[in-house]
């Protein structure tokens, strides 16, 4: 072994020279900005067992990306980014689950409708009520499209029958329409227009409160509105 003396000087080892390091011993290697990376020999004897071929696999890596033979390291959320693979089994550990549905099953679930909230507000003409139902996706995002929907009204904050107040006037369509009248002035199905969003109306001169408006959603699941006010008719 020859010194080639210079600001971090090198040390030149020939062929099938060999260091020979005592018990506890360890090596410290000086970086450039002068600290120093401490090896001791355990983690030099790992560092053995591993091929070059493995220690590529995490060099250049970038967390929370993903890159081909390379480790995946998550981001500081967590995230690992794109995951592309063969079989999910989600559960607990030892008590997973197998998820048989395909992608092509799954991607159906994509733009469901998720949520069609009824929001009522005083409207323009005298005792009216506006009642604004806007079909949305889990996102929150409204599906823009025509939704057949069944509407009713009830006084039973579990929506389980329809209310026992019928109101003076009518309850009709601003937009969209109404395809069938199940029972007058509480319980219809209709259509949206093409945006998604109906705009109906009830008249009620007695400005009935607590009332609420129910949409059954075509999961089978209901939405509710917030339940109604004097304030939520024209006048009230």
């Amino acid at each position: 072994m020859r010194y080639e003396p210079g600001t971090f000087g090198k040390a030149v080892i020939g062929v099938g020279a060999r260091f020979i390091f005592g018990k506890n011993a360890v090596m410290d290697i000086q970086q450039s900005d002068g600290t120093y990376t401490t090896l001791d020999l355990l983690e030099l004897a790992a560092l053995d067992s591993i091929g070059a071929t493995d220690l590529a696999k995490i060099d250049g890596i970038t967390n929370g990306t993903q890159a081909a033979g390379k480790a995946v390291v998550t981001d500081a959320n967590v995230n690992s980014g794109v995951s592309k693979i063969t079989e999910l089994h989600i559960g607990t550990s030892g008590s997973e689950t197998e998820v048989t549905a395909t992608a092509a099953e799954l991607n159906l679930l994509d733009g469901q409708i998720a949520t069609a909230v009824p929001v009522l507000t005083a409207g323009g003409a005298t005792d009216e009520m506006d009642i604004t139902i806007t079909v949305a996706d889990a996102a929150g995002a409204t599906i823009a499209d025509s939704h057949h929907l069944e509407v009713w009204i009830t006084d039973d904050a579990d929506a389980l029958t329809l209310t026992g107040t019928s109101a003076s006037g009518a309850l009709t369509a601003v937009d969209g329409g109404i395809l069938s009248v199940l029972t007058a002035k509480k319980h219809i199905t209709c259509v949206t227009p093409a945006t998604g969003i109906i705009n109906l109306s009830l008249v009620d001169s007695a400005n009935t409160a607590g009332e609420y408006v129910v949409v059954k959603l075509p999961s089978g699941l209901f939405s509710i509105s917030a339940a109604s006010v004097a304030g939520s008719y024209e006048g009230g």
